[in-house]
């Protein structure tokens, strides 16, 4: 009889046990439950991929379109500099149109702003505003225009732009510096080593201009041209000639120096005059 409620018992607390078993087996299933699987992650990744692959695409596309944006910007800049160098050549066509009209309405302002330019040795400048006023018609003074346009030549030392100047100025009429224009002439040829020009000139001015202050100046630089010829004789009797009728010139003591030297070669093309 105990051996029965003996096997009882032990059945009872069997029964009990498995009980707690199923319960406690059904709680951890309730627990793991909550805790998403594994595999359900992978889903969410590729979420997330396809989120960053669409914000790439729009952001591609917005620097598409800023690169676009500032092609074309720059384009109607490229425009817009073209219409301003074009805006700024018409101005300067219209201002150029307006000096014209100026100077054919008072042509002796022009021939004022070249003598201006000339005496602040702009020559260059004068030049072009000189031949201006030479090609207008119904001038006041071209005598005086054609004389200064000869000497901004000489004076950049363009002897061979100066010559015909000074021969156009010297046909003119009423002119006021035939003696001045005549001797710088000649003095043009002598810079250039033409001497066969520069002696016909130098002689045309001691026959008509025999009182002038610049004889001596002028037989002496003949005595000089002769003197780098080898032409001694000649040299030496134009340095006699100038002493004896200026003999208190200074170029009569550069003469009687010369005449001490025995007449040497010499390379100096100018005299200090």
């Amino acid at each position: 009889m105990s051996h029965i409620i003996q096997s009882f018992s032990y059945s009872c607390l069997s029964f009990y046990f498995f009980l707690i078993g199923a319960k406690g087996v059904q709680a951890a299933c309730s627990t793991t439950s909550r805790v998403p699987p594994f595999r359900s992650v992978q889903p969410h990744q590729n979420v997330l991929l396809e989120e960053l692959h669409l914000e790439v695409s729009q952001l591609q596309i917005q620097l598409e379109w800023l690169q676009k944006r500032s092609l074309d910007l720059q384009q109607r800049m490229a425009q817009s500099e073209k219409q301003l160098y074009q805006v700024r050549v018409l101005q300067e066509e219209q201002e150029a149109l307006k000096k014209q009209i100026q100077e054919l309405k008072d042509p002796e302002s022009l021939l004022k702003d070249a003598k201006k330019k000339f005496g602040l040795k702009q020559f260059s400048e004068a030049i072009g505003d000189f031949q201006r006023y030479l090609k207008l018609k119904n001038i006041k003074m071209p005598q005086e225009a054609q004389f200064l346009l000869a000497r901004c030549y000489d004076e950049m030392k363009n002897y061979r732009e100066a010559i015909p100047h000074y021969k156009r100025y010297l046909k003119l009429k009423n002119i006021k510096m035939p003696q001045e224009a005549q001797f710088l002439l000649a003095r043009c040829y002598d810079e250039m080593k033409n001497y066969r020009e520069a002696i016909p000139h130098y002689n045309e001015f001691l026959i008509k201009y025999p009182n002038s202050r610049r004889i001596p100046t002028i037989m002496y630089q003949i005595a000089l041209i002769f003197e780098r010829s080898n032409r001694k004789n000649e040299a030496q009797g134009f340095f006699k000639n100038l002493i004896q009728q200026y003999p208190q010139s200074k170029e009569a003591e550069w003469a009687r120096k010369k005449l001490a030297q025995k007449l040497k070669p010499t390379n100096s093309v100018r005299s200090k005059l």
